[in-house]
């Protein structure tokens, strides 16, 4: 998949491009510890807007998830997806 974001073609698919904004937040200091994210819903929607595409719920779910392998964010059932206190590197 070939889509463009902010005048560039990014060839890497939409999670990861998630991934990596969410990462550079984390590590910029955008997103804080302990900061909530919005709902996949949201987030989605959010996405979409900034970058002209198509993003589902069920990306930003694969990309939280992945993002929770990675010991950045961590999932509380029932109360939603925070940054994590002490992330790795």
């Amino acid at each position: 998949m070939v889509i463009e974001l902010d005048g560039e073609v990014a060839r890497s698919p939409v999670y990861l491009r998630v991934v990596e904004d969410i990462t550079g937040k984390i590590k910029n200091g955008v997103l804080q510890p302990a900061d909530a994210l919005p709902t996949p819903r949201i987030l989605a929607e959010q996405y979409a807007a900034q970058w002209g595409v198509t993003v589902s719920p069920g990306t930003i779910r694969r990309s939280i998830g992945l993002l929770q392998d990675r010991g950045l964010l961590v999932g509380r059932k029932g109360k939603g997806v925070y940054v994590r206190a002490n992330p790795p590197g």
